[in-house]
């Protein structure tokens, strides 16, 4: 099972030995899931990064963390991965670490301030890198940012009846790619991640990236007295967004040639 083409480094009490990752076997109970989407970002962290984490097996090759990194090394046909071996846990330690493996890790809090931030910068400060290595896909931003951007609250008055729900198509017809300017602010209907080439030369110091931003983003207070840059992948909402600019009598949008 064990491979000897690397030698063992010392890593504390345990050293790293390299496997093949086909001689590891993924612990049959796991609770944690991996879709084929993101052993593909894991793969992905690995190409960029290298296997900086090694997969934990028993002495029979049971995995008992790191099952995406043991799938994302098949996927990507590497010969030897590293592995540290737990020599001696009995079959309930074994069960009990596979389960606080995935719990734990789930209890810790994100700062979204800083997530925000860090994208921003990463995006401004290294234009060639690519942002999807870092995992975060379309359902991860939405799922960290919104509750950072997407609930702000809108003037009240003559606004509240820019608050009824629409089921009809925008009146602003918006297409994937296109750039609309209204007023100072911005609304890219581009991929986050795969376009952003064509919208981070719209970032500015003063400026506030808003990622997959709801229809009213442009009526919040910060809207205002803050240039927004919004970039949202969905044509309707899109569409929606400039709607709503217009009803508030706020000016008209300019689709950018």
């Amino acid at each position: 099972m064990k491979t000897s083409d690397a030698p063992p480094t010392t890593n504390g009490e345990h050293d790293v030995e390299y496997w093949s990752p086909h001689d590891l076997n993924p612990y049959e109970r796991n609770p944690n899931k991996h879709p084929d989407e993101q052993v593909q970002q894991i793969a992905a962290s690995i190409e960029q990064f290298g296997f900086t984490i090694p997969i934990l097996c028993d002495e029979h090759g049971m995995i008992l963390a790191g099952h995406g990194r043991q799938l994302a090394a098949v996927m990507l046909d590497l010969s030897h991965v590293p592995v540290i071996v737990r020599r001696g846990l009995s079959e309930a330690q074994k069960r009990a670490y596979v389960m606080a493996d995935n719990q734990i890790a789930r209890t810790s809090d994100f700062d979204l301030d800083i997530i925000a931030s860090e994208l921003k910068s990463l995006a401004q400060e290294y234009p060639d890198f690519n942002l999807a290595v870092i995992g975060f896909a379309a359902a991860d931003v939405r799922k960290f940012l919104d509750p950072l951007f997407g609930e702000q609250h809108p003037d009240t008055g003559k606004l509240l009846e820019v608050l009824r729900v629409s089921f009809d198509d925008p009146k602003t017809k918006v297409e994937s790619g296109q750039m609309w300017d209204a007023g100072l602010h911005t609304v890219c209907c581009m991929d986050v991640f795969t376009m952003w080439s064509r919208w981070i030369h719209e970032l500015t110091p003063d400026s506030v990236f808003l990622p997959y931003a709801g229809p009213l983003v442009l009526l919040t207070e910060r809207a205002k007295t803050k240039r927004m840059v919004v970039v949202n992948p969905q044509e309707y909402i899109c569409g929606m967004i400039l709607d709503k600019f217009v009803e508030a009598k706020l000016g008209k949008p300019k689709l950018r040639k």
